[in-house]
């Protein structure tokens, strides 16, 4: 059984390991769910960017993108933060 790592709202930490949501183990179980679907990953992380800044009102725009859509256009980095 995969443990699934999801956000605690309003921080937007994760729930197993308290890193900032998604945390590499999301990343990793969300390449390898979306694998055959990468613009379908593209549209649910950019859902994830618009409720995260609802929560996260301090949040810079910019930090918002690199944190919930930035990992995706760098395939070397997709796993390593």
């Amino acid at each position: 059984m995969t443990t699934l790592h999801v956000p605690l709202r309003p921080s937007w930490a994760c729930a197993v390991c308290y890193q900032s949501w998604p945390c590499l183990s999301r990343r990793r179980q969300l390449i390898a769910e979306y694998d055959r679907a990468p613009a379908s990953l593209s549209l649910l992380m950019s859902s994830y960017v618009v409720e995260a800044a609802d929560d996260l009102h301090d949040a810079p725009a910019g930090t918002l993108h690199n944190r919930f859509l930035g990992w995706l256009s760098r395939p070397s980095e997709r796993c390593e933060r």
